[in-house]
Order: C-alpha cells, then structure tokens, then sequence
C-alpha cells in the first residue's frame, strides 16, 4: 500500500492547475513527440526507446524554461498578470524550485541513459546556455531594446539541443553536412519559434486593462507581428524544398497555407489574432507531420 503525505496531496492538484495555465502539456507532449519521430525520418532507426527519450527530453526541456522563465519574469509578472498561478499564490517559487531541480536530474539521466559522455556533453551545452538566458547574458537591458536579438539569443539555445537528438540516434557526432540535412535540421528546430511568435502576436493587457509590453504584438503591432508568424510558415516551405525524400507535395502546400494567411492578414486578421493558440498549434504539429507523410 502506497501511503502519500498531505503535502503532496496538497500539491498535486495545484501542479495539474499549474500545467493547464502555463504548461499545457498533453498538446506539447504530441508536440514533442511528433518532432523526435520526425528527427527519426533522416536515419529511419528502429530505434523507439530513444526516439520516446527524446520526446521527454524535449518536453522537460521546454518545461525547464518555462520554469526559468517563472523566475525571471516574477516581478513583472506580479506588477502586470496578477492572475497567473505563482503570482496569485496558487504554488510557490520555492515549490517550482524543487520541482524544477527534480526535472534536470531527470533530464541528464535521460541523456545519459540513450548517449555516450561526448554527446551528452553537447546536451550539457544547451543545458547550460539556459542559465545564461536566465540571467539575460548580464546584459538585459540592452537585448530588451532589440526584440530580434533577444528572440535570436534566446532560440539559438535550441541548436546544440538537437545536434544531441540526431547525435543520440545517430549513435555518433552528427553535424548536417549537406543542404539536405541542413534544411532538414532547421525545418524541425523552427517550430519552437513559431510556438513562441504566435503565442506573442496578440496583446496581453494587465488588470487595470492597459497593454504591457510583454509581446511582439506591443514592439510591431498585432497584424504585421501576424505577416512575420506567415513569413516563418514560408520559410519552412522553403527549407521543405531542399529535404530528400520528402512528399513533393508538402512544400507547395506549406507555401499556399502561407500566402492565404498572408492575404488574411489584410482583410480578416482579427479572426486569426483572435484564435492565435489555436492556429499556431495546428502549424506546429503540420511540421513535423509533414515529414511522416
């Protein structure tokens, strides 16, 4: 009989609310999943326990940022979203501190547990990056100005990240070496950016209903923050088109899909703006699906 303490009673169903706020996990779980198959797509391994380590992997990844990002953000966050879970006192710091301590060990013991030292050192990297963009590279003020070079600085982190993935399951250093593994490496790495400029392409406003500053929507205004989100799509297209063995027909269509939402953000953008998540979790699980077709 497994007996559980009240504490983590207590937390457990707060953890739940937590995720469902700020870390919806089962769609990014799919999210995930679908990327480390797709990764599988340029080996074709039969490789399913570390093609399912990866996904995990990938997803307490995400979660490790997220995490980060509670810390970084908390007092902003207190002064302009009163509403979410850690400012309005639903968990604490110090519980996602543990929580978060308790999802590196687990993530290094997953590296490990499906690659060598030299290439887990590579996931080493990345893990260690996050800790300079926690601390915003000790120069925070000068990247908040430039919002590209923050974006930049901040998804590069993603690069070493699946060098691992395709390494792990390459059993080997793995380095794209041709246009086709190239384009092959960045139409998979990309989605995340399109997760993260879609989610920032509408205006968030704080308690007292004024618009903080918190989004790309604030720095370029909602309906070109949606004609760059479009641009992303187009240049998946365009990397599409250089990846062997891919269905021919993926990149016309992902060149289609593009100009029409280009198109409507001249005439209809509100209707996209207004269902931001939905659309970018639709383009961002067509990714990597388009690489199973």
């Amino acid at each position: 009989m497994v007996i559980i303490n009240n504490n983590c009673k207590s937390i457990l169903p707060k953890i739940q609310i937590y995720l469902i706020d700020r870390f919806p996990i089962f769609p990014l779980f799919i999210f995930t999943s679908l990327v480390a198959i797709a990764v599988n797509t340029i080996f074709h391994t039969s490789l399913y326990l570390k093609i399912i380590s990866i996904s995990f992997i990938y997803l307490q990844f995400l979660f490790h940022l997220r995490i980060l990002d509670e810390f970084k953000d908390y007092l902003y966050d207190k002064t302009n979203h009163a509403d979410r879970p850690v400012q309005r006192g639903l968990i604490s710091l110090n519980s996602l501190k543990k929580i978060g301590i308790i999802n590196i060990l687990l993530l290094v013991i997953l590296a490990f547990s499906i690659s060598n030292l030299f290439i887990v050192l590579i996931f080493l990297i990345s893990l260690l990056y996050t800790f300079f963009m926690f601390k915003e590279f000790y120069v925070s003020e000068y990247l908040r100005k430039r919002a590209l070079l923050y974006l930049f600085s901040h998804q590069i982190v993603f690069i070493p990240l699946f060098i691992f993935f395709y390494s792990s399951l390459w059993n080997r250093l793995w380095i794209p070496n041709n246009i086709s593994q190239v384009s092959h490496f960045l139409f998979l790495v990309l989605p995340i950016t399109i997760i993260e400029f879609g989610r920032k392409m509408k205006h968030r406003v704080n308690h007292k209903g004024e618009i903080t500053n918190d989004t790309y929507a604030f720095i370029w205004g909602e309906k070109n923050s949606l004609r760059i989100f479009t641009l992303l799509i187009l240049l998946e297209s365009l990397l599409s088109i250089n990846i062997v063995g891919i269905n021919q027909s993926i990149p016309f269509g992902l060149i289609l899909l593009s100009i029409v939402l280009f198109l409507i953000s001249y005439s209809s953008s509100r209707i996209l703006i207004e269902n931001n998540m939905i659309l970018t979790t639709i383009i961002a699980l067509l990714i990597p699906i388009s690489l199973l077709v």
